[in-house]
């Protein structure tokens, strides 16, 4: 337990930092004023973003980095592939009803877009834990 707590430790600051694009493109695309998204719609909706992409990595990026620890696989294009995919299953776990209108263009371009995001929330982890490694002197094969 205390092994996967610092593993955990490590990895936070990874975590954390990837939830800020899905917060910001959140409060970009969400029409909340009529003449398009602006710098205070952007920074109000922002935490409450945030806090939804947390609580996706929390269900899917931490158990997800766990397996790929566990088998081995933490590589820029591992983390982008799950990233992409868990960005995608969000768009069915916040509406389930959606698998039954995949082909609507509505989903599929929720999951173009959430897709994308995860993607990029993937990729980012992986830059933050990968450098993280590098500068660490005990370095793991990752």
């Amino acid at each position: 337990m205390k092994h996967i707590l610092s593993q955990l430790r490590q990895v936070l600051p990874g975590f954390l930092l990837a939830a800020i694009a899905p917060a910001v493109v959140g409060g970009l695309l969400t029409p909340i004023d009529r003449d398009g998204p602006t710098l205070r719609s952007v920074l109000g909706l922002f935490p409450v973003f945030y806090v939804f992409a947390l609580w996706a990595i929390l269900i899917v990026g931490i158990p997800a980095f766990f397996l790929g620890r566990w088998l081995d696989l933490i590589r820029w294009w591992s983390c982008t592939v799950v990233g992409l995919l868990a960005g995608a299953a969000i768009v069915f776990i916040l509406q389930p009803e959606n698998l039954f209108a995949l082909s609507s263009g509505y989903v599929q371009r929720l999951l173009l877009i959430y897709g994308a995001m995860g993607g990029v929330v993937g990729l980012i982890f992986w830059v933050r834990v990968a450098h993280n490694r590098n500068a660490s002197p005990h370095r793991d094969n990752a």
